[in-house]
Parts: C-alpha cells; sequence; structure tokens
C-alpha cells in the first residue's frame, strides 16, 4: 500500500507524493526524485548526474493519459526544491528530503577506515 513519509498534495482528488532516495548510480552520488499517485509511481528521474534538471513522463490515470513534469532545484542539506506540474498546472512546489541521504558518507567512511588500517599497518 501507499506509505510515503512527508507532507504531500491532493490531485484529481487522490493523493501525490514526491520522494527522492540515493541510487548506487555514479557510486551513490545521485538521486532518483519519483512522483507517486494514488500509492502508483508514475514518473522516476532514475538518478541523472545533473545538479538541476527535468524530467517529463506520460502516465495512465483513470480512463485517460496525463502528463507530469518534475524541475528540481540544486540540493542543499539533504534536501532540494521541486515544482511538479500535471498536464499543465501546477500541483506541488516545495523541498523534498533525500530519504536515504546518509549513504552520501560512504567516501568519507571509507577514507578514515582506510586512514587508520595504513596507520596500524606502519606501528
Amino acid at each position: 500500500m501507499f506509505n510515503r513519509r512527508g507532507p504531500g498534495s491532493v490531485w484529481s482528488g487522490v493523493a501525490v507524493r514526491v520522494t527522492s532516495r540515493l541510487v548506487s548510480r555514479y557510486a551513490w552520488t545521485t538521486v532518483s526524485i519519483d512522483v507517486w499517485i494514488d500509492g502508483d509511481r508514475v514518473l522516476s528521474s532514475g538518478g541523472a548526474l545533473q545538479f538541476t534538471g527535468k524530467h517529463i513522463q506520460s502516465f495512465h490515470f483513470g480512463k485517460a493519459t496525463h502528463e507530469a513534469k518534475l524541475t528540481w532545484g540544486t540540493s542543499w542539506l539533504r534536501s532540494f526544491p521541486f515544482k511538479l506540474e500535471i498536464d499543465g498546472a501546477l500541483v506541488d512546489e516545495s523541498r523534498v528530503v533525500i530519504e536515504n541521504w546518509w549513504l552520501g558518507f560512504w567516501p568519507l567512511i571509507m577514507a578514515i577506515g582506510f586512514t587508520f588500517v595504513r596507520q596500524a599497518f606502519h606501528h
């Protein structure tokens, strides 16, 4: 069932949520943004390697085909701004928190671990 964190919006009488998560593409340095309508994912940016961007995707809802347009800005402190339009109408304009933001620290953790291992072998 539809269990996503954070505030959402309503479009055509159903819940709309925008979520984001770090993905393994490009060594956990990119974020995939997903748009969920009534519990179904209708758009996924897939983790493009770009600071700002736009993704447009068609989806079926009810008996019609609709177009979702998601634009996003540069991230800051585990979140970034986005704007979601469906069929040209603004549905949501807010910030989305990166759900698994802590995975972005793996290079730092690896560097610290390497330093400790290197020091252990030099003594």
